[in-house]
């Protein structure tokens, strides 16, 4: 048991460094290909700006981008379907096959945060927003969410919840590398591609209940990083399996199989001599 122990407690501190180191990397927000990477933190008032401007050059036929769900003095808790993105375009020369707006003499990427319904929720600072937007908002702005298509969607992302995330990855990826270290160390060599091969199966459905905006037709990372870790472990499993996934759960009940036989004939063994 003190091993055990023990074990968790170096593990949780690995995981704390783990978390907040991965927590800084993903302050800035990051399109790559077929992954978005949302940014941890909730928006500045410069981006909520790009997109309630966007919002009003979209098409009449289209839905809301963004609105406004609560007002108080100080801050405006929005929701919004939109990350944006700082392009590297000069104001004058942004592509026509991006979807770009021009705020301050800064010119802005707006990408989406998910393919389903799906949107995030952010409290921004209502009075730097309301000098960037060059107007007051009020209360009789807010938004109606069902006008707006809002109220099918559900909140996968909320820049409130930012430590209940870190708490949440901090404990789960120390109650992983707790029983990595068991399985390597406690378990016979054949059981450990059919025992990390679960392992991933239940990391990959932790992370569908824990971020369900991530399974989509692209990697909507709107997590710090524990979405990654099972994606990491089979596509690096399946590149030295040739490359081909199903070749991991054939080899994990192969090697299942094999430690099942080889402690059957010891057991056999065993008996003959007594």
């Amino acid at each position: 048991m003190k091993r055990i122990i023990w074990i968790y407690l170096v593990s949780l501190i690995v995981a704390t460094a783990i978390v907040f180191l991965s927590l800084q990397q993903r302050q800035e927000p990051k399109r790559t290909g077929p992954d978005a990477y949302i940014p941890i933190r909730t928006i500045t008032p410069l981006e909520a700006a790009v997109i309630i401007v966007s919002n009003s050059n979209r098409k009449p036929d289209s839905y809301a981008r963004i609105i406004i769900v609560d007002l108080t003095d100080k801050n405006a808790v929005i929701l919004t379907r939109n990350y944006v993105i700082p392009t590297e375009f000069p104001t004058q020369h942004i592509p026509e096959s991006y979807d770009g707006v021009t705020i301050n003499g800064k010119s802005f990427r707006i990408v989406s945060n998910s393919w389903e319904n799906y949107v995030c929720q952010y409290v921004v600072d209502r009075i730097a927003l309301e000098q960037i937007l060059g107007y007051h908002l009020s209360m009789t702005e807010k938004s109606d969410i069902k006008k707006n298509g809002f109220n099918k969607d559900k909140i996968s992302f909320s820049s409130k919840k930012i430590w209940m995330y870190m708490i949440s990855e901090i404990l789960a990826i120390s109650i992983l590398l707790t029983i990595i270290i068991e399985i390597f160390t406690k378990l016979h060599f054949l059981l450990w591609l059919p025992c990390l091969t679960t392992l991933d199966i239940a990391l990959a459905l932790y992370v569908k209940w824990y971020s369900p905006a991530f399974f989509d037709a692209d990697n909507f990372f709107q997590r710090i990083i524990i979405e990654e870790i099972p994606l990491r472990f089979s596509l690096g499993v399946g590149y030295l399996l040739f490359n081909n996934l199903f070749l991991l759960p054939i080899i994990s009940s192969l090697s299942l199989a094999t430690y099942i036989i080889y402690r059957s004939t010891i057991l056999l063994r065993n008996k003959k001599i007594t």
